[in-house]
């Protein structure tokens, strides 16, 4: 059975692959996260490019690009707080 194509603003579970695992010879992420789709582009294959941001507890290093979820939100998507 074919799964159903994400849409944007839906939170998916994925093993999303982090900077530091990929230089580190991982190709798929170490545990299933919730993650944000931003985008949703068809493509010639059939199969659309799917680009997802991860959603994560920690706190991100100073270089890192982050929004913070604030926690009623977290609560009415249920994410843990």
């Amino acid at each position: 059975m074919a799964s159903e194509t994400p849409k944007v603003g839906q939170i998916v579970e994925h093993y999303f692959l982090w900077v530091e695992e990929r230089v580190a010879g991982q190709i798929e992420g170490r545990k299933s996260r919730p993650c944000l789709v931003v985008a949703v582009e068809p493509r010639a294959d059939g199969e659309p490019r799917v680009t997802v941001l991860p959603i994560t507890s920690q706190r991100p290093r100073a270089a890192a690009d982050a929004v913070v979820i604030p926690d009623d939100v977290k609560a009415r998507i249920g994410l843990d707080p």
